[in-house]
């Protein structure tokens, strides 16, 4: 049972990172990006072991839905200060609900963030998300 909600926290983790969608001018250069998850979960005694993707970024789709069966995450209180997309988010999943907040500042080639969300249905489980990435080159 403990695996499987890891398994679903980490697939509602990547629901949270692409999902979230913008339309300011932020300084970003178009193409694909490969970003990396690090996950801290409160309370495991084990670190895992981050997770790398790369995505077509866009200014209109800053980092793109991801294609996680069964997640459904929606961004609320979405708003801009410079660079940084500031948001909230709230997902659900056969394997209960988690809620959070976060951020991602945008300049030029690169791009980090982080992502504080809990998971209640799991024993209020507190996540704690870095992200990192680096334009690689062109949109495939």
């Amino acid at each position: 049972m403990r695996a499987l909600s890891i398994t679903l926290i980490l697939a509602a983790l990547f629901c949270l990172l692409f999902s979230a969608t913008a339309t300011a001018d932020y300084d970003i250069n178009e193409g694909l990006w490969e970003i990396t998850v690090k996950v801290e979960i409160e309370g495991m005694p084990m670190t895992m072991a981050p997770i790398t993707n790369t995505q077509c970024i866009t200014k209109d789709m800053l980092v793109p839905k991801s294609d996680q069966y069964g997640q459904e995450c929606e961004i609320v209180n979405q708003r801009t200060k410079g660079n940084t997309l500031i948001y909230d988010i709230e997902c659900s999943s056969p394997g209960g609900s988690m809620k959070g907040h976060g951020e991602a500042t945008y300049t030029g080639d690169t791009m980090t963030g982080t992502m504080e969300a809990n998971m209640p249905s799991q024993g209020d489980i507190k996540m704690i998300t870095k992200m990192s990435g680096k334009r690689i080159g062109p949109c495939k």
